[in-house]
């Protein structure tokens, strides 16, 4: 039976109306999907076995909910298709999508969207994402559950419209009952639903939600499935027991539950954080807390509207968060997620000699004149410190002779008045006139007032013409090795060409290797646990496989890295060096790329130090005469201090 319908050239809708099948678009286990010459009816999915009733009843209502929205982005069933007129169903007709269309994991996987969606940024991703939660938010508004939700069935295009194929799995109902959808990817299944038997059991949207969460992170993501991470204890991992136990590797309390999100992957709070506690809400919180589909678009269109491109690269864009460019960081620690795109045009026109000469003719600031200042005088009050000082300390050296003189004259004296009385006056008087020169002004007074007059002029002078003038020599000084930088950058690049030239069978084998996909040549002869392990310790190709990189992995033993050893010997067996095509052109574009880039920090940094120059010269212009007079006044002061201190000091009056 199934010959004969794959041997059909001519179908028939309940109408009558022909269609002719064209060429094959696409082959599976259970159907053949051949365009359509009909203008309506642009592709027929043709069953390689007649389908059951139920199947075809659920056509019928497929058919009967479809409309030009859900055509848009869907490949719904338009009306069902039949062998000959008046005879049995085999199939469906349905839009096509557009050409171009590529399967999700293309986009989201950096290795295919380097190759099939070279353009695409992180900015598109999230594009994507939201149409996809658009799309899932329509499906459950007519009543549908999407069920099979997985990156094989929604196909992406160029332009970030998106298409949902092998409608035929949905669920549907209609009065009576319930049409289930009776298949589903392991790694894309609500918590609930593992280990439940798929067709017993009736979806709810909540249920795709879940799944619809777990595709908009791998597009945000870069492909890494949330529950993907490293293990701190030897557990066997598989997603069934992750997700049931709501291990996120990327919660908040991942690391308490002994996970840990893998190496080189993006941070859940660079994703916003509205995002983030939507991905919680998701995968850690109950089915009553899944964020809606409806919920998603809101929060990935703002995501979508808040970003930044990166200054370096243009195909690095970011949330607008005040942060570096995470992909950025990413990259210089190995990972390589997105094409080589400079931010800026490659064609600057960089003149270095143009740049120096422009230095060259900045004028340096103009020199301030000596002046020489007349003699300061000091003031009266130094000068009568001095002979009050000296006049109280004469007293009282005076009064003490007289007070030893009159303990050795004592019984000459003591006829007239007694020698106790003239002894006592004396000394009082003495000590008060010592008391007075002890007590008054100290000298430290003015030695602290030169101190502070010095100090203050000091530090007017750093900020006058001649520092001006230093500062610029030493900002000139600069601009001319950064010059000399720019100049050298010609000569770096062939020293580093010659570097990787003599590593290019290297760079050759290590671009070939990296061809050979873990997840593409092991699926089926290693369990998915094992596989998400690798994934989970950032070995995803034949490029990242050793022996002693494997073996202490936790869950892969000795027999599993031999194995994954010997398949990399075998894929790099079949490498075959080219010397002509000598270096790996992506590594040559992104050595230019990089000295490009780094030529261009260099060179705005010459632009601004030059604007600097001239500021440095054209503030030292417009404060000269201001300055002048500031420091005129400055010295003059520092002048009248030391004179006072002679004067204090010596009775010096000028």
């Amino acid at each position: 039976m199934a010959c004969a319908l794959i041997i059909m050239k001519v179908v028939y809708t309940p109408g009558n109306v022909p269609i002719n099948l064209g060429d094959e678009l696409g082959r599976g286990g259970e159907a053949v999907v051949y365009a359509g010459t009909h203008p309506t009816f642009r592709a027929i999915k043709i069953y390689s076995a007649v389908p059951e009733a139920s199947l075809v009843q659920k056509l019928h209502i497929l058919v009967d909910l479809a409309s030009q929205r859900l055509s848009s982005f869907c490949a719904f069933p338009l009306s069902v298709v039949l062998d000959r007129p008046g005879g049995r169903v085999i199939g469906y007709a349905m839009p096509r999508g557009e050409v171009g269309l590529r399967p999700l994991h293309q986009l989201y996987g950096p290795r295919d969207r380097k190759e099939y969606f070279p353009d695409a940024t992180w900015k598109f991703l999230v594009h994507m994402a939201r149409n996809l939660a658009q799309a899932v938010a329509l499906l459950h508004e007519t009543g549908i559950v999407v069920g099979d939700l997985n990156p094989n069935n929604i196909l992406a295009g160029p332009r970030g419209d998106l298409f949902i194929v092998d409608v035929d799995s949905f669920q549907v109902a209609n009065a009576t009952k319930v049409y289930r959808c009776t298949v589903g990817m392991p790694d894309f299944l609500a918590p609930e639903l593992i280990g439940a038997r798929l067709d017993a059991v009736d979806r709810t949207p909540a249920h795709d939600n879940f799944v619809l969460a777990t595709l908009i992170f791998h597009l945000l993501n870069l492909g890494r499935h949330p529950f993907q991470g490293r293990w701190k204890s030897p557990e066997e991992f598989s997603y069934e027991f992750a997700i049931s136990d709501h291990r996120f590797a990327y919660s908040s309390s991942a690391a308490a539950r002994g996970i840990e999100p893998p190496p080189l992957t993006l941070d859940l709070t660079r994703m916003g954080g509205a995002c983030a506690k939507l991905f919680e809400r998701a995968f850690v919180g109950s089915i009553s807390t899944r964020p809606t589909a409806k919920e998603w678009v809101t929060v990935l269109e703002a995501l979508r509207d808040n970003m930044r491109v990166c200054a370096h690269i243009g195909t690095h864009t970011y949330l607008d968060d005040g942060l570096p460019c995470p992909w950025c960081q990413l990259e210089e620690k190995g990972a390589i997620l997105f094409n080589f795109v400079a931010a800026v045009s490659a064609s600057t026109g960089l003149d270095v000699e143009e740049l120096w000469r422009r230095i060259c003719l900045v004028d340096p600031p103009p020199q301030m004149q000596a002046i020489t200042l007349a003699a300061a005088s000091p003031d009266s009050a130094a000068i009568r410190f001095f002979a009050t000082r000296r006049s109280s300390l004469t007293l009282a050296v005076i009064m003490a002779a007289l007070c030893v003189n009159i303990a050795a004259w004592s019984s000459l004296f003591s006829t007239l008045i007694p020698s106790e009385v003239l002894a006592a006056a004396i000394l009082v008087t003495g000590f008060v006139s010592f008391l007075s020169w002890a007590t008054g002004p100290k000298l430290s007074v003015y030695e602290n007032r030169l101190k502070q007059s010095i100090d203050a002029r000091d530090q007017l002078l750093l900020h006058s013409e001649r520092n001006a003038a230093a500062r610029f020599e030493a900002k000139r000084l600069e601009l001319k090795v950064l010059c000399d930088v720019l100049r050298n950058f010609p000569a770096r690049r062939a020293a580093q060409v010659a570097k990787l030239t003599a590593r290019a069978r290297d760079l050759q084998l290590a671009d070939y290797l990296d061809r050979y996909s873990i997840m593409r040549a092991f699926t089926g002869r290693l369990g998915i646990g094992k596989l998400a392990i690798l994934l989970a310790n950032g070995i995803d190709s034949a490029k990242e496989v050793s022996y002693e990189r494997l073996v202490v992995i936790v869950g892969i033993g000795p027999a599993i890295a031999q194995q994954l050893v010997d398949w990399r010997t075998a894929c790099e067996s079949k490498f075959v060096f080219d010397l002509a095509s000598g270096v790996p052109r992506e590594q040559l574009a992104r050595l230019d790329g990089n000295l490009f880039l780094e030529s261009v920090r260099v060179e705005e940094q010459v632009r601004l130090g030059t604007i600097e120059l001239e500021k440095i010269t054209r503030d030292a212009v417009e404060t000269k005469a201001l300055t002048a007079e500031a420091i005129l006044s400055a010295r003059y002061r520092v002048e009248k201090a030391r004179a006072n201190l002679r004067a204090a000091k010596r009775g010096d009056k000028g």
